[in-house]
C-alpha cells in the first residue's frame, strides 16, 4: 500500500486486487476496481490491457502495420534501452527533471514527486527510457502490483525539432513501449495496462492518445477508482468536500 500524508489525513493506495494494509489510512485510495466498492464514491477508469501471457508473436501480429515498421526501424537506428525496476534516488531525480520540462512544454501537470518516492520505497514503480546516444530522449514510468504494470507517464521533448527530429522521437516512444511489453512479460507479469483511455473523445488531444494505444491492439476494459473514508476524520474530511462542492460560488 502506498501511503500519503496530506495536511489533514493521511491517504492509503492500494492498486488492482491488492489487500490494504495496517494500521488504517483515514482514507483508503483503491484503484482499478473490477466492481464499484458499496458505500464508497466511485468513478469509472477506461483502459485498455494486454495478456502476458501470450507469446511474442502473438502480442506483436495485434500491432498494427504502420507501428510495427516504426519499431523495426527504431531498432535498426541502434535505439538503447534501460529498465529499473528499483529506480535510485538519482534516477528518479532524472526522470522527473525530465517529465517537468516535458510538462511545461505540453500544458500539463508536473510529476507528483512525493507519490513517486512513495510508490519506489515500496517496490511499486518501474522507469524506462531510449535514447540514441548517452541522452534519454523518452521516459516511461509505471506502477506495478499484483501480477499487472500499469503505465503512469510517457514522455518526450519533441517540441522544436524539425519534421525529421519528431518522427524520430515519435519511432522512439513506439520502440520503447514495445520493449516494455517484452520486459514485463520476461519478468512473469501477467497484464500489462496501457493507463487510460478517454471515454470522451471530442478534443483533438484525447483522440491523438486513444488512436496511438489503440495502435498496440489490447482489450478495452472498465474499471473502477473508489475512495473509502476508513476513520471518523476520513469520513469527516470527505463530507467536507462534498459540501464545498455543493456551495454557489
Amino acid at each position: 500500500m502506498i501511503r500519503i500524508r496530506g495536511k489533514i489525513v493521511e491517504y492509503g493506495e492500494v492498486w488492482f486486487d491488492e489487500e490494504p494494509e495496517t494500521p488504517t489510512p483515514d482514507i483508503l485510495i483503491l484503484r482499478q476496481r473490477p466492481h464499484p466498492v458499496p458505500g464508497s464514491r466511485c468513478t469509472e477508469f477506461h483502459t485498455l490491457v494486454f495478456d502476458l501471457r501470450e507469446s511474442e508473436e502473438t502480442l506483436l501480429s495485434a500491432v498494427k502495420k504502420e507501428p510495427q515498421r516504426q519499431i523495426r526501424r527504431a531498432a535498426r537506428e541502434g535505439s538503447l534501452f534501460t529498465f529499473l525496476d528499483r529506480p535510485e534516488e538519482d534516477v528518479l531525480d532524472a526522470f522527473c527533471t525530465f517529465y517537468d520540462r516535458f510538462a511545461a512544454s505540453s500544458g500539463v501537470a508536473a510529476v507528483a514527486r512525493t507519490w513517486l518516492r512513495e510508490a519506489a520505497a515500496q517496490d511499486r514503480l518501474a522507469l524506462s527510457y531510449a535514447a540514441n546516444g548517452d541522452e534519454p530522449l523518452v521516459w516511461h514510468s509505471y506502477v506495478v502490483a499484483s501480477g499487472r504494470a500499469r503505465q503512469l507517464h510517457s514522455a518526450s521533448l519533441f517540441r522544436g525539432e524539425d519534421s525529421a527530429g519528431r518522427a524520430g522521437i515519435g519511432r522512439l516512444n513506439r520502440w520503447l513501449h514495445w520493449q516494455d511489453i517484452l520486459e514485463f512479460q520476461r519478468r512473469g507479469l501477467q497484464v500489462f495496462d496501457f493507463g487510460g483511455v478517454f471515454a470522451d473523445e471530442s478534443s483533438p488531444g484525447a483522440r491523438g492518445i486513444n488512436r496511438f494505444k489503440e495502435e498496440f491492439g489490447g482489450s478495452p476494459r472498465t474499471e473502477y477508482d473508489c475512495l473509502v473514508p476508513m476513520t471518523l476524520k476520513g469520513r469527516g474530511f470527505l463530507a467536507l468536500q462534498r459540501a464545498r462542492r455543493r456551495l454557489p460560488r
